[in-house]
């Protein structure tokens, strides 16, 4: 190495050209970063977790719809109704967007002379008439489709639903559309306020404030590095050069990243606030050395000579120090298959090695050709001694109560594992904002007005023209949207061959016959909307549902319980519905409970199950065989349990349409009905839950795994390079104490002010381990080297935190602070992740000259005096 220290004093400049010269070209790469907030782009195609989201979306072309909230006193005044057509189809042109759907622009299913007509629910030119214009408000809001879908229940509000194109970046896309919206509306002004909402506009509004937390953020941790550095040495060598170091290695770091294609995303932001917090540790090490050998004037030589010495004896320390900090990044990266964390990890951990490289090349290059002046130190409150005084009375004070810090220590453990155990793992959108955020007001008012806005998927290969299929996806249809709280209708096709049936039939309910069911598709055949729920090859289908916002328990409740569902019909036989009564009525009451919540009527389930079971168990047999291939004698039976249920339990309601009712009985009408039987005939070939809820349940369930394996894999790593430091692996395993304690209480913090474990705070841990060791790593080193020269062991502990304290002590302040400038960001996650960072940062150094050096004195017989190996 002695080749190299010398290389650096003798070709100082060439350094130093070349250092700027690769930092001008590598951080042009940063005009190549692009925003990508979109979790699902966080995975590959080949993830585990997001490989069926990707093929349905590839196969149903399905994008994050986009969700414009039209709020004004009547939505169905010819005026609103003409504003929200000329918006829908204004909207429907733009490039990007491949298709938008309003209230004007819906298509309605509806019997004509020719049979069956499929066309706008309102005609080319909206009706002015008064009558004509409460016909079809009146039709409307009978439809379950339109009702709480398209318009809220009280007329106030209409939904635009824009549908980005598949390939396109749904956010940018929402931007656009945004754009024209607020454009069109300031040259044709009405009374009508809009609110974009769904999950592209919270992508946007994300991308929005990452933006501005940037350069907010970024200039923000180099002024408080920077005063921190100038309070900590108080000259410009000591101020600006760590500082600068990092600046350059940061750029190129974030340079690199662009060249390589990687997407700025939430974590994008705090790369460079970290890399600019943790990268200067070095240069701080390196100039606390070089003042406490530069107590008088020099000349060249003795400055040459000066700055050799201190590569000797910190290139170890220094070096060490980032190999175990880029351990802890890239043990975040290879622990995770989340392109964000993992990017976030990978760059990291080359902007450490550059920040090091650096260090050890540049700094001493500029010492060298430079001739600042120090500032003078008296004008100073505080000097270098006072400092060192200082430093010594705090050592001698927790020399003489090291048994007092051992029992406090421990008892602070013992409260940490209680509360690790209260750590909550969490992970969706909406946590990202205060709950004042216009965001949240925009999502409170999509589920108040609308029901939801978070889709979930069910996906099934089947036949989509057989009965049992249709009926099979019925039932797990009702049991999802039962589950999720009945608020909101899901989309499939099963509804809809129900509706062209009864066009036919006059009777809503699925056709007990797949030529039947043939006969109706011809209707809807290479229709866009049946074309999101079904392929046009008809073997593929999907049932979409908008969850409004939950907690994770209840969302993996929803998850799990149709999972089971699903899993249960996979295999079913068909059997006479009068064989299975109970299963009929089960179904019959959850789908008109389901509809009766949605029109906000109060009901008890079980009242009602009851009520329409002794109402079924009181018809004779006699009728429901006679019944079977007649849909007129049908209809009559339903019409007839729909008047006695209107006399009894729904006595008082009349928010259900005729319709409605009829269809939520019609399974009682049923010929055959799907039982679950292992030696049935197979349904499904393939089935599979998507959407962005089941992706954020995987994603917590993967967290957790991912944490554990990150966390052993970098405390591995630090063990092994420390024991190679130390030539000793008792030594190595003596010096994991310190951060041990500081990973169990930093766990301890988050359950204490209940801080969710997510993607971003996933990453504290196993960052604080390689950051953190480096101050365990320059004390331990610091110290051993003083026990040549005493065998005094309370002396030479005294002389490490007198020296090499001060440096782990302004190191520790600089980096701790640069990470609390998160806690200034827009995006909560973020401010967790400074929070934690600034206190594990301390934490790290205060357990470094603290508990290391206790246990290292009451062990001090593992420590052989003189330096040598235990």
């Amino acid at each position: 190495m002695e080749r190299f220290y010398r290389f650096i004093v003798n070709k100082p400049l060439f350094i130093i050209i070349s250092v700027l010269l690769t930092t001008i070209i590598l951080s042009s790469g940063i005009l190549k970063l692009s925003l990508d907030n979109d979790i699902f782009h966080w995975f590959s195609k080949e993830s585990k977790i997001a490989h069926l989201q990707y093929y349905v979306n590839d196969t149903f072309k399905s994008n994050n719809p986009i969700m414009i909230l039209i709020e004004t006193d009547n939505v169905f005044s010819h005026e609103n109704l003409n504003l929200i057509r000329k918006l829908t189809r204004g909207i429907k042109n733009l490039k990007n967007v491949q298709d938008a759907t309003s209230i004007t622009e819906i298509q309605d299913v509806k019997s004509s002379a020719e049979g069956i007509l499929i066309d706008k629910l309102y005609p080319e030119i909206i009706p002015e008439n008064p009558d004509e214009l409460k016909k079809i408000k009146e039709y409307a809001l009978s439809k379950e489709s339109y009702y709480g879908t398209m318009v809220s229940a009280d007329c106030s509000t209409a939904m635009i639903i824009v549908e980005p194109s598949p390939n396109s970046k749904s956010d940018i896309v929402c931007k656009e559309v945004k754009a024209y919206v607020e454009s069109y509306l300031k040259q044709n002004p009405g009374n009508v306020k809009t609110y974009f909402g769904g999950i592209p506009s919270i992508l946007n509004f994300v991308s929005n404030l990452l933006v501005k937390d940037l350069y907010f953020l970024v200039p923000l941790v180099a002024f408080v590095v920077l005063l921190v550095l100038f309070l900590s040495f108080r000259d410009l060598y000591g101020t600006l050069l760590p500082l600068l170091t990092v600046l350059l290695s940061t750029s190129v770091s974030m340079g690199i990243m662009g060249f390589l294609g990687m997407q700025f995303t939430l974590f994008g932001v705090a790369i460079p606030v970290v890399l600019i917090a943790i990268g200067n540790a070095y240069g701080i090490h390196f100039i606390n050395e070089y003042h406490e050998r530069c107590s008088h004037n020099f000349s060249n030589d003795e400055k040459k000579n000066i700055i050799l010495q201190n590569l000797r004896r910190l290139f170890i320390p220094i070096l060490m120090s980032a190999l175990t900090t880029f351990a802890g990044f890239f043990s975040t990266a290879m622990a995770s298959e989340i392109s964000a964390i993992f990017n976030f990890g990978i760059v990291n951990s080359l902007g450490v090695i550059l920040a090091l490289i650096f260090t050890l090349t540049f700094i001493p290059a500029i010492l060298l050709k430079t001739s600042l002046k120090g500032l003078n130190l008296s004008r100073i409150g505080i000097n270098h001694e006072n400092e060192t005084k200082l430093l010594k009375s705090i050592g001698s004070f927790i020399y003489r109560f090291k048994f007092v810090f051992i029992s406090v220590f421990s008892i602070i453990l013992l409260l940490s594992f209680y509360f690790i155990s209260k750590i909550k793992v969490q992970v969706d959108y909406m946590s990202y904002f205060d709950k004042s955020a216009e965001v949240n007001q925009v999502a409170n008012k999509i589920s108040e007005k609308f029901g939801g806005f978070t889709p979930l998927q069910l996906y099934f290969k089947a036949d989509s023209t057989d009965p049992a299929v249709l009926k099979t996806i019925t039932i797990i249809e009702e049991k999802l949207r039962f589950l999720s709280g009945s608020i909101t209708k899901p989309s499939s096709i099963t509804e809809l061959i129900a509706t062209l049936n009864a066009n036919m039939t006059m009777l809503k309910k699925i056709p007990d016959s797949q030529a039947e069911i043939q006969n109706l598709w011809f209707f809807i055949e290479g229709n866009e909307q049946v074309n999101k729920m079904v392929t046009p090859t008809k073997d593929e289908a999907l049932i979409t549902i908008l969850l409004s916002f939950v907690g994770s328990d209840e969302r993996y409740k929803i998850i799990d319980s149709i999972q089971s569902e699903v899993n249960k019909y996979s295999k079913v036989e068909m059997k006479d519905t009068q064989e299975v009564k109970e299963v009929a009525i089960s179904l019959a009451s959850e789908m008109l409970y389901n509809r009766l919540i949605k029109r906000n009527v109060k009901i008890e389930y079980e009242n009602l199950i009851n009520s329409i079971s002794k109402l079924v168990f009181e018809i004779p047999q006699e009728r429901w065989d006679s019944i079977k291939t007649d849909y007129s004698l049908q209809e009559k039976l339903l019409r007839d349990l729909k008047d006695q249920l209107e006399n009894s339990v729904l006595k008082g309601f009349s928010n259900l349409s005729e319709e409605e009712i009829l269809y939520s009985l019609s399974p009682l009408v049923w010929n055959n009905f799907p039982v679950p039987s292992e030696n049935g005939q197979i349904i499904f070939k393939e089935k599979g839950i998507c959407g962005l809820s089941k992706l954020f349940s995987d994603l917590e369930r993967t967290l957790l795994v991912n944490q554990i394996s990150s966390l052993i894999l970098v405390l591995l790593i630090v063990l092994i390079l420390n024991s190679i430091t130390f030539k000793s692996i008792a030594e190595g395993l003596i010096s994991m104490i310190a951060i041990a304690f500081t990973i169990a209480l930093n766990f301890g913090i988050m359950g204490l002010f209940k801080i969710n474990l997510d993607f971003v705070t996933i990453t504290v841990a196993t960052i604080a381990v390689g950051s953190g060791i480096d101050y365990t790593i320059h004390y331990m080193l610091r110290y051993l080297h003083e026990l040549k020269s005493t065998s005094d062991l309370k002396e030479a502990y005294l002389r490490t935190i007198s020296t090499t304290g001060k440096g782990i002590l302004s190191n520790s302040l600089s980096v701790g602070l640069g990470f609390a400038v998160l806690m200034l960001s827009s995006v909560i996650p973020l401010r967790n992740f400074g929070l934690l960072m600034f206190l594990s940062t301390l934490l790290s150094a205060f357990s470094a000259l603290t508990i290391l050096p206790v246990f290292l004195i009451i062990f001090r017989n593992l420590v052989k005096k003189g330096g040598n190996k235990i």
